[in-house]
């Protein structure tokens, strides 16, 4: 599937560096994912229009679809959403602008506190268990002699 001419305005992010890059900036980092079909170029006409209507998006174009599939939008349209480092939302996108300005201002807006607390619970949750499969011995140490 094509990818379309790179939208003004977009910053484009073309492989799994400058993603990664990308979500280290401030901010809700927005993915347009977009291949050249209408669908596809009527979604960035959207985002185009949307841009600067919700404070603190940073809009990106991303060209990878290796990696839009990674992060799982199999088919163009899609949109990505981080804040923080943390994934919002990564879906096929076909629902229209009024949604998806919405979808925008509920990101911009959540806080964020909770939610890495809840990240950081489940991790210690994890790392517990995980200490708990290791063989009995191996957490013994060393046989006696």
């Amino acid at each position: 599937m094509a990818m379309p001419p790179e939208a003004e305005g977009l910053h484009p992010v073309g492989d799994r560096p400058a993603f990664e890059a990308a979500l280290g900036l401030p901010g809700l980092a927005a993915f347009a994912v977009a291949s050249d079909d209408h669908t596809s170029r009527s979604f960035l006409e959207a985002v185009l229009r949307l841009r600067g209507r919700v404070d603190g998006v940073r809009w990106h174009q991303l060209q990878d679809l290796e990696v839009a599939r990674m992060l799982g939008v199999e088919q163009p349209p899609g949109l990505v959403l981080f804040r923080e480092g943390v994934g919002l939302y990564a879906e096929r996108f076909t629902a229209g602008e009024v949604v998806l300005e919405a979808l925008l201002r509920r990101a911009a807006s959540l806080d964020m506190g909770p939610v890495h607390r809840e990240m950081e619970q489940a991790r210690a949750a994890e790392a517990s268990l995980a200490a708990h499969r290791v063989c009995p011995v191996a957490r013994r140490g060393p046989m006696p002699r």
